[in-house]
């Protein structure tokens, strides 16, 4: 057997580095103008480049300096990177399109770490590079890549017991999205229920690390109430209220992630696998963190950015429990693999179809 390891993780890598290059090749290929040239950040994100300019040379973050205080952008964290660059005077077109791309390739290297020792456990990283919304983050000049990679780091520092990761990737994630605090106390919830066993039965109490993004929170409200005298910025007060339509609209717009995206057939299997009770304990970690954010996003209506941006930041926690149950299927029974296979080939060709250019399959 150790004759063979050397061979296992060449070829771990080897499937690794593909991925990298096919989520680069997916990125330039679908964020380019009708005339074929590389395309400008969302519109979305000029809105935090303006917010960080006027922070820097007008003292204060608003979209008018002589203004009203309002919440003009969800992200802290983006508004604090373009006032950095505008310190700097660097374009912050190219700072932000570079750190999301950067992120980006950053999240398939991290989520190929939480299964490092079975081929099976390339399946998620595969995914992700073959994700329309994945490769659309990569360029967007949103905040999505970096959320994308806190998320998928939070999540492995819990499930390997590290504590300063966890504390460092947590609070930042709360400064970059909205959902990132009720993401943070999902996961606190399951260091209290549900904290991980077996393989990392050794794993110390995390308990501590979640001080950090605690700290973040109460200093973003403190700071929110003193700017503009509410707690609750104008992205998450609306949660707070039982609005049917919006809920509606919310369940209607993850629908269309599900007809849309390529990828039916893994939700599928993913609710075959609850149903029947084959899905590992990491797994079911990873789907209580993806349903609390598409809750979050059904109950805010959904988002009007392209390719689902906003569901983004939990798209690797999904490809980890479609690859948890379809491991879980094949280890109970091997002929299973003439199945899922042929599913996942299915999904990955439906959903490079999805980013083409419609007229242009190439």
């Amino acid at each position: 057997r150790a004759a063979h390891t050397p061979g296992r993780l060449m070829n771990r890598g080897t499937v690794v580095f593909l991925a990298l290059a096919i989520l680069l090749a997916h990125a330039f290929a679908i964020h380019q103008t009708p005339a074929g040239d590389f395309g400008a950040p969302y519109e979305l994100a000029h809105v935090a480049f303006r917010l960080g300019r006027n922070f820097v040379y007008e003292g204060v973050a608003r979209w008018n300096p002589d203004g009203p205080p309002a919440d003009a952008y969800p992200s802290l964290a983006w508004i604090g990177l373009a006032a950095l660059a505008a310190r700097a005077y660097v374009y912050p077109t190219l700072v932000a399109q570079g750190l999301d791309l950067f992120c980006a390739l950053a999240t398939v290297v991290v989520l190929a770490q939480f299964s490092s020792k079975r081929t099976a456990g390339l399946i998620a990283p595969t995914l992700l590079a073959l994700s329309g919304s994945a490769a659309a983050a990569c360029l967007s000049g949103t905040e999505g890549a970096l959320a994308m990679l806190l998320v998928t780091s939070s999540f492995l520092a819990f499930e390997r017991g590290w504590p300063r990761v966890l504390a460092g990737a947590s609070a930042l994630l709360v400064l970059t999205r909205p959902e990132g605090t009720p993401i943070v106390l999902a996961l606190f919830v399951l260091e209290l229920v549900a904290r991980p066993r077996g393989e990392h039965a050794r794993r110390p109490r995390l308990a501590r690390a979640f001080l950090a993004p605690l700290a973040v929170l109460v200093a973003v409200l403190l700071l929110r109430l003193r700017t503009s005298g509410t707690l609750l910025s104008s992205f998450a007060a609306p949660l707070l209220e039982f609005d049917p339509a919006r809920w509606r609209l919310g369940a209607l717009w993850l629908a269309s992630f599900v007809s849309a995206s390529g990828f039916a057939l893994l939700v599928l299997a993913v609710v075959l696998s609850v149903c029947a009770a084959r899905l590992s304990a990491m797994g079911a970690r990873a789907l209580v963190l993806v349903v609390v954010w598409c809750l979050v996003l059904a109950a805010a209506g959904g988002d009007a950015q392209p390719f689902w941006i906003s569901l983004v930041a939990v798209l690797p926690l999904f490809f980890l429990v479609v690859q948890e149950s379809l491991r879980e299927w094949m280890d109970q029974d091997p002929r299973l693999e003439k199945v899922v296979w042929p599913v996942l080939f299915l999904s990955a060709i439906a959903a490079l179809l999805a980013s083409k250019v419609p007229g242009n399959v190439g």
